[in-house]
């Protein structure tokens, strides 16, 4: 039997679920960051691949220096977008915040 259903990384996506959750509670409730986890950590036979946002890579970049290189190494293509987010990071996060809420929530 595989071991691929006790994987910590299926995907194998450039951070950790631990990473992911530290990230996602800057915008999101604990239960809400734990939920999204799940859908990019637990392995499930009846998807056939994921999408992470690049707003979520970015988000990740506030957590560390370290994980800011990690990010762009896997996605070059986000380096301004890094940049921009943190030098100002309380405008990126209210920003994604919005966001998250749509068009049509009242603050």
């Amino acid at each position: 039997m595989s071991n691929a259903a006790h994987d910590p990384n299926p995907c194998r996506l450039p951070f950790s679920r631990a990473e992911y959750v530290a990230a996602q509670l800057l915008v999101r409730p604990r239960a809400e960051a734990e939920t999204h986890a799940d859908r990019l950590f637990t392995r499930d036979p009846e998807v056939i691949g994921i999408t992470v946002m690049d707003g979520d890579h970015v988000l990740l970049t506030l957590a560390s220096d370290e994980l800011a290189e990690r990010m762009i190494a896997a996605r070059p293509r986000i380096a301004e977008l890094v940049r921009r987010a943190r030098a100002d990071c309380e405008e990126f996060l209210r920003a994604f915040r919005e966001g998250l809420r749509g068009p049509d929530a009242h603050p």
